[in-house]
């Protein structure tokens, strides 16, 4: 009796050590994660420590400053404090590194902990300082303008300072022309039924010119008089914005986020008032292109 007494006590003991241990090595753990202190040179030292190298020490900066954001998105406590750090490191070393800008102005909004103010300044910049750069380099990126207008029109809801972004990609080129429409949803969501009418108007003038068939030119006439032309507008919106994002923690995160979008849940139509553009849009909208000696797509450019 006396041995199984004392082999209870063992095993309490033992499990007792077993149990405070577990939990001062987590303790242990949690304040090493939360001391995590790293040290950076200002950005003008590092670039001329790296005279010469720059682009190298760039690339390095990112593969860190990568696996860093990386490790908080799994972390339970993340504050991303060093994730500026990394981002102004490699914008000095290396201006022209195009995929940075797209990564930056994600990583900054879409994350464990949220966009405030702040984060989206953030995000908005870099994704405007790599617009302003590819300009001035006579080049377009697609997916970086698109970037640049959802974090005004999904995260500020600034909906209005996300149409100028969309209606220049719209422009740009024939694949883009969908865009326009994105704009003109967005502008209607800012209050401006006049603007949007002349986006949809302008979309309808480009497919007057740039649609292959009939049957394809009667499809966007139907897209635009649809009474669920806003619901199919958040509908693609949401696709686009989570197709964009290549890592795929980076795309579940998008995803929830925009689960929570207020805007993307609500498929009613933003009211509209009968302006002059309107109203014009929809007297061009119920012309009968079958109906008239002139070709189809003449005849619609002649009611522009």
């Amino acid at each position: 009796m006396k041995r199984v007494f004392w082999l209870l006590i063992i095993a309490l003991c033992l499990g007792g050590y077993g149990v405070s241990k577990h939990q001062l090595d987590e303790r242990v753990k949690e304040r090493a994660s939360e001391l995590d202190i790293r040290y950076f040179l200002p950005p003008e030292y590092v670039r001329v420590f790296a005279f010469g190298y720059d682009l190298a020490a760039a690339d390095i900066f990112w593969i860190e400053g990568v696996n860093y954001f990386g490790a908080e998105l799994l972390r339970p406590r993340t504050n991303l404090k060093y994730l500026e750090n990394y981002t102004e490191l490699i914008l000095h070393l290396d201006p022209n590194f195009q995929f940075f800008y797209d990564w930056a102005s994600t990583a900054f909004v879409y994350n464990r902990l949220g966009a405030n103010r702040e984060r989206l300044v953030k995000a908005i910049r870099y994704a405007n300082l790599g617009i302003q750069n590819m300009f001035e380099r006579r080049m377009l990126n697609p997916t970086l303008l698109q970037k640049g207008a959802f974090n005004y029109g999904l995260e500020a809801q600034l909906y209005l300072q996300s149409v100028p972004y969309f209606s220049y990609l719209g422009r740009s080129s024939r694949e883009h022309r969908d865009m326009l429409l994105i704009a003109s949803t967005y502008a209607l969501y800012g209050n401006r039924p006049d603007w949007a009418a002349r986006l949809r108007e302008e979309y309808l003038a480009y497919a007057s010119f740039e649609a292959p068939s009939l049957e394809e030119y009667r499809n966007a006439i139907y897209l635009l008089t649809s009474p669920q032309f806003n619901a199919r507008a958040n509908q693609f919106i949401r696709q686009l914005r989570v197709q964009m994002e290549r890592d795929r923690e980076l795309r579940e995160t998008v995803e929830r986020r925009l689960q929570e979008n207020p805007v993307l849940a609500d498929h009613s139509s933003p009211v509209e008032s009968a302006s002059p553009s309107e109203q014009r849009l929809e007297r061009i909208l119920q012309v009968d292109i079958e109906r008239n000696w002139l070709p189809p797509k003449l005849h619609l450019l002649l009611n522009l």
